[in-house]
C-alpha cells in the first residue's frame, strides 16, 4: 500500500526548493560562467538549469523519499542535498480536505528548474522562472512559479507565486484584463505558419512575442493580456503544470487548443502536441475563434 502524504507539504517544500534554486540561478548568472549547451534549435541549457534541478529534486526526495515520482526537464543525476526541506510554509488548515492525505503513488511532480533559458542567456532576466507543478491522479492541482531576478534589489529573494485548487493563489493578485480590444502573447522563438494563421483568426489588436511559458502565464494572471496563445507543439508538461494549477486556482483555464484538459501522469507524453491556451476569462470564445476541430 502506498504511503499517505499531504499535498500541502509537497507545495511547501516546492516553494522552499524554488527559492533555493533561485539563489543558485543568480549565482551562476553573477559568475558569468553559464556554460551554455544546445539541446536543440533555440533550446539552450546552462549550468544553472542543471544545478537548480538538482536542488529542487534533491529537496523533494529528502522530504518525501526517492519513490516520489518526479519528471524534470534536465537529464541529470541528483546528488544528496545538505539543506533540510521546509514543510511549514503552508498552513495545514488551509489545505482542502481532499488533498490533506493522499496516496503518494497518485502524485507526480513536474519540474522546470529554469523556464525561459533562452531569455536567461540573452539577459532578459524578468522572464526567468523556476516552475514546480504538482499533479494528483493526472490533474494539475498545485504549483509554484518563482522569479529569481525580480524584486531582489534589496537582497530579498525574488518573487514567489503559488496556488492550489480550493485554496486560491498567492503572491500575485489575479486581474482580468478590462479592455475592448484583444491583447495576447505568444512565443518569441518558436513561431510557425500554423501559429500565425491561428493568431490571425483571433484578430488581436496587439500581440506580444515574449519568452517563457511561466512568464506569459503571469501576464495573463496580472491582466496585462487576455490570453497566452500557443496552439502548436513546443511546450512540455514541466512548462505547463505549475502555471495551470495557479491559473485554475485563480479562476482561469489552461487547456489544449481544443479546450481539453492536459494529462499529467508520469507516463503522459511530455510534449503538449496540441498546444496550450491560457486565459482568465472568455476561454471558450477564444477556443471557438481559433477554429481547431478534433479529428
Amino acid at each position: 500500500m502506498s504511503a499517505q502524504i499531504s499535498l500541502g507539504d509537497i507545495l511547501s517544500v516546492s516553494i522552499d526548493a524554488t527559492q533555493q534554486a533561485g539563489k543558485i540561478i543568480r549565482g551562476v548568472w553573477q559568475s558569468g560562467e553559464l556554460n551554455v549547451k544546445m539541446k536543440g534549435v533555440n533550446d539552450p541549457m546552462t549550468d544553472a538549469d542543471v544545478k537548480a534541478q538538482q536542488m529542487i529534486v534533491g529537496l523533494l526526495h529528502k522530504a518525501f523519499g526517492t519513490d516520489l515520482k518526479i519528471v524534470g526537464e534536465e537529464d541529470c543525476d541528483t546528488p544528496p542535498v545538505s539543506l533540510n526541506p521546509n514543510t511549514s510554509l503552508i498552513d495545514p488548515s488551509k489545505v482542502p480536505e481532499e488533498f490533506k492525505s493522499v496516496s503518494k503513488s497518485d502524485v507526480v511532480v513536474f519540474v522546470d528548474p529554469l523556464d525561459a533559458t533562452k531569455e536567461f542567456t540573452d539577459g532578459n532576466l524578468p522572464a526567468v522562472m523556476s516552475l514546480v507543478g504538482i499533479s494528483y491522479k493526472g490533474k494539475s492541482v498545485a504549483g509554484v512559479m518563482f522569479q529569481p531576478f525580480v524584486n531582489n534589489e534589496d537582497e530579498s529573494n525574488g518573487v514567489t507565486m503559488y496556488g492550489m485548487l480550493g485554496m486560491g493563489c498567492f503572491g500575485v493578485t489575479p486581474k482580468r484584463r478590462d479592455g475592448k480590444e484583444l491583447v495576447i502573447a505568444t512565443t518569441k522563438s518558436h513561431s510557425t505558419p500554423e501559429l500565425e494563421k491561428a493568431v490571425s483568426h483571433l484578430n488581436p489588436a496587439k500581440v506580444l512575442n515574449v519568452g517563457g511559458a511561466g512568464y506569459k502565464s503571469l501576464l495573463v494572471l496580472k491582466g496585462e493580456i487576455d490570453g497566452y496563445i500557443f496552439p502548436i507543439t513546443g511546450t512540455k508538461k514541466w512548462d505547463s503544470c505549475a502555471p495551470e494549477a495557479i491559473i485554475k486556482a485563480a479562476g482561469g483555464k489552461l487547456t489544449d487548443k481544443y479546450g481539453r484538459d492536459l494529462p499529467y501522469f508520469v507516463d503522459s507524453p511530455q510534449p503538449n502536441d496540441d498546444g496550450i491556451i491560457v486565459t482568465l476569462q472568455n476561454h471558450e470564445e477564444i477556443i471557438s475563434k481559433l477554429g481547431f476541430k478534433t479529428q
